[in-house]
């Protein structure tokens, strides 16, 4: 009997023993499952949302839906591309860029990089993107305002030098090659993952304050010819050939008539040349010449004649005149080959004409499309045949809200003190003296950056981002002789300080690298801090910051 109440109450310690076991690890258990459905559940997401971004770049790069000739987003044709993401998404994940009830973010945009013939040099160079001044049309936003992730100008550089190859490829095996042009879509995709179990001991390090990650999602592709030869417009820069037609001269003209003389300058000594800069030498016949056999130097060259800092051409502008006839053999001879290969040419139309001499200019009205029919530089005429009108010519689109970012706050340390910088808040706070801004050390641009050294060491900065939304902090970074306890940190404060980034001694080769971090998952407070911290133990250990910079979309 004793043996058996022994043995019950044994078996009772047991039971209870495996009740708190269990008790202390079922919550672990469920945490875990709560974490593979999660993962999972993203994961399949990201999929189908990276599955339809390649198909809609893949269907925009076919070349026959898209003509970026025009101006107008509906007549270029990003609706088409957007509805074949739609299509492809098939309900699969509830994404929606519907207006007044947009939940997501698609963003289009085109790069067009022609280097010309191979070592032509830049003057005959022709990029369009985004970011050049007149070209917003080459991006649009559909759904929630949201900032691009493209870095534009890294990716001309990119195109820029591989098309240049390309080129010299191609004429090294066949001089008489037609340069090739490198023409790219990019296809962006934004879309709300919404947790499945917001747990906030998990969800405040892995998403925002409404249990939403934003996924996102890129493909960049070339534009191709379409299987039935048909290649819509990739776009035109702003050609334009130096004569200056007087806007009188089209009245009552329709397409195919005849213009009679369009050499229509004004004043004494100008006849109707034109040139784009007031540079030394552009007032001579070399530069004339030039202007007619490269009409892409109205891009390149171009400088308006009543503000020298707008550098784009555009209908109000004012065009510098170029005295004298200008009647020599080589601008005979260019004007002939025109004429002989019937080239379509842009000109400008002017309406006003101010100065005199080397200093009249011509206001631009707008802009047509003629054909040369013959010339006379002795009589001073030229004749031309009206092609039409050129409205979308030299465009002076302004960049869809929210599709370029813009720089909230920057600093590259190059003021020397802790004020420098444009968009903060406060200055910068130094913890000690082993934190400091100097010349010292090689900075990786300009004169200054930030250095580190000793325990402890921080740097902080306050920022307002309560009006900003796709906030990204960019920095560049370099360590040195860092021990294995050593290690440098970043963190931002949004009410709550949060870790963005840890660097330890095996990224301390002494060299700078950038870093990237998107923001958007935190709390765009009024007070948003930045701090970089190193926590080194020797005065011989280092670590550095320059040029940082907060971008983002300001509402």
């Amino acid at each position: 009997m004793m043996k058996m109440a022994q043995w019950w109450i044994k078996g009772r310690r047991s039971r209870g023993q495996s009740l708190v076991e269990m008790a202390i690890v079922a919550p672990l258990l469920l945490l875990m499952f709560i974490g593979v459905l999660e993962v999972g559940w993203a994961l399949r997401n990201q999929v189908v949302l990276q599955n339809a971004t390649r198909e809609a770049a893949r269907f925009a790069a076919r070349g026959r839906y898209l003509d970026f000739s025009k101006t107008d987003i509906n007549r270029i044709g990003y609706p088409y591309v957007v509805q074949h993401e739609l299509n492809s998404i098939a309900g699969q994940i509830p994404l929606s860029v519907a207006p007044g009830n947009a939940n997501s973010t698609i963003i289009i945009s085109h790069v067009l990089v022609d280097t010309g013939r191979c070592g032509g040099g830049t003057s005959d160079d022709l990029v369009l993107s985004p970011l050049t001044p007149g070209y917003g049309h080459f991006m649009a936003v559909f759904g929630l305002p949201q900032a691009s992730r493209v870095d534009f100008n890294a990716l001309v550089q990119q195109m820029r030098t591989e098309n240049e190859q390309f080129n010299c490829d191609l004429q090294a095996r066949n001089p008489d090659a037609i340069p090739s042009v490198n023409s790219v879509i990019i296809v962006e995709s934004f879309f709300p993952h919404q947790l499945l179990v917001n747990i906030p001991l998990v969800s405040r390090f892995i998403a925002d304050q409404n249990g939403v990650i934003w996924l996102y999602a890129r493909t960049i592709m070339r534009i191709t010819a379409d299987a039935r030869g048909q290649v819509a417009s990739a776009g035109e820069g702003c050609e334009v050939y130096p004569i200056a037609l007087h806007k009188s001269t089209l009245d009552g003209r329709q397409p195919g008539d005849p213009l009679g003389d369009i050499f229509n300058g004004a004043g004494n000594g100008n006849f109707g040349w034109m040139r784009w800069s007031p540079a030394p030498g552009n007032d001579s016949q070399t530069y004339l010449v030039e202007e007619l056999r490269n009409p892409r130097l109205s891009i390149n060259d171009f400088q308006d004649a009543s503000d020298p800092t707008d550098r784009t051409l555009n209908a109000g502008d004012w065009i510098w005149g170029l005295t004298g006839v200008v009647n020599s053999n080589d601008v005979r001879n260019e004007l002939q080959r025109l004429v002989d290969n019937r080239t379509v040419m842009r000109i400008p139309v002017w309406d006003i004409a101010a100065g005199t001499g080397s200093n009249l200019s011509y206001r631009v009205q707008r802009f047509v499309k003629i054909q040369l029919t013959g010339f006379d530089l002795d009589r001073k005429t030229i004749s031309a045949t009206f092609v039409g009108e050129d409205p979308d010519a030299c465009p002076d689109v302004p960049p869809p809200g929210g599709g370029l970012p813009v720089t909230i706050a920057s600093d590259g340390f190059e003021s020397g003190n802790i004020s420098g910088g444009t968009g903060w808040s406060s200055n910068w706070e130094l913890s000690s003296n082993n934190a400091e801004i100097t010349s010292q050390d090689n900075p990786r641009t300009g004169n200054y950056h930030l250095r580190f050294r000793g325990n402890a060491a921080s740097a902080t900065r306050t920022v307002n981002l309560s009006d900003v939304r796709g906030a990204r902090l960019q920095f560049w970074w370099r360590a040195r002789d860092f021990e294995s306890a050593d290690n440098a940190v970043v963190s931002i404060y949004d009410g709550t300080w949060h870790t963005v980034l840890t660097v330890t001694s095996a990224q301390a080769d002494n060299a700078y690298r950038p870093a990237d971090i998107d923001l958007s998952r935190f709390t765009m407070a009024s007070d948003f801090r930045v701090r970089f911290q190193a926590n080194i133990d020797s005065n011989n250990d280092y670590f550095y910051v320059d040029d940082v910079a907060i971008t983002g979309y300001r509402q």
